[in-house]
């Protein structure tokens, strides 16, 4: 996907950076501008999720497809006694964590997420040969339940590149939709009742081979890990779902943890509001 240019009347008193390059004034960001650039970024968000839907396919049905039931079960066990359980009966069900508790959370869940995500590269289905390309997500989820109920919760997940006539079978020629993506999707579109009600996502936790993506690259954006892509970066800055009202599912300041699948001791701390100006982006404004 191209990016967009920026909408003309922002455009109408251009100065130029340290580069030569054309930028906006500070005075029209956060005005009717920002308003306008996040109806339209949003609604870029809408189109896409659109267009996926021939080529989305939903883990549970991906896990039976590749035989993997077993490896599926295992994490589930493992997230739900290592991780959720240890925490509810830190944190139960009523008022979501302070942020200064949720530092604490991500500390302590960070090791297991980071094994989670890497073993969940194993649901990806990609069409490079012999290796596909493979990247594992793994996000913590904080979700609203009643009394007595463990409102903690791992979502775990990985990339696709399907071709929608061929589908479930991985294509050269198919969309990919990124681990991040199928994450996204499982809680604004819920696949069972233990996905639903999801109140904030803690942090996200991703694992695959460094490479930069079409639009860093051409920043010339050096990756020591696999940070999220453009069209993932715009939907975890836009998606309304996700992002609006007064206690945003995914505000700016959640944290992004990424390892390079090959050298693991190469990780990279980001926040969602970091990851535009980290990569460039000269068409997603900092929230």
């Amino acid at each position: 996907m191209q990016m967009q240019e920026f909408p003309k009347h922002a455009l109408d008193n251009p100065v130029k950076n340290g580069s030569g390059e054309l930028t906006i004034e500070p005075e029209l960001i956060g005005t009717e501008y920002q308003h306008e650039l996040e109806q339209k970024r949003a609604t870029e968000v809408e189109e896409l999720n659109e267009h996926m839907r021939p080529y989305k396919f939903p883990l549970r049905d991906r896990v039976k497809a590749l035989g993997k039931e077993d490896l599926f079960a295992e994490l589930q066990e493992y997230a739900q006694t290592e991780i959720c359980d240890k925490l509810n009966v830190a944190f139960p069900a009523g008022e979501i964590p302070s942020e200064a508790q949720m530092v604490d959370i991500r500390d302590f869940a960070r090791a297991n997420l980071k094994f989670i995500a890497g073993m969940a590269r194993s649901f990806a289905m990609h069409h490079r040969e012999p290796d596909p390309y493979r990247v594992g997500g793994a996000a913590l989820v904080y979700r609203n339940v009643p009394p007595g109920e463990n409102p903690w919760a791992v979502l775990f997940d990985a990339n696709t590149k399907l071709d929608k006539e061929l589908t479930p079978a991985p294509s050269p020629e198919g969309e990919k939709w990124c681990a991040e993506q199928n994450l996204m999707d499982r809680i604004t579109k819920p696949q069972d009742s233990s996905e639903e009600g999801v109140q904030r996502i803690v942090s996200m936790v991703i694992v695959g081979e460094a490479r930069p993506d079409d639009v860093s690259i051409q920043q010339d954006v050096k990756q020591i890990t696999l940070t999220p892509c453009y069209i993932c970066r715009r939907r975890m800055l836009f998606d309304k779902q996700l992002t609006g009202g007064e206690s945003p599912i995914l505000p700016p300041d959640t944290e992004v943890y990424s390892i390079d699948a090959n050298h693991d001791w190469r990780d990279k701390y980001q926040k969602v509001r970091d990851l535009p100006n980290f990569h460039k982006d000269k068409n997603l404004q900092e929230i």
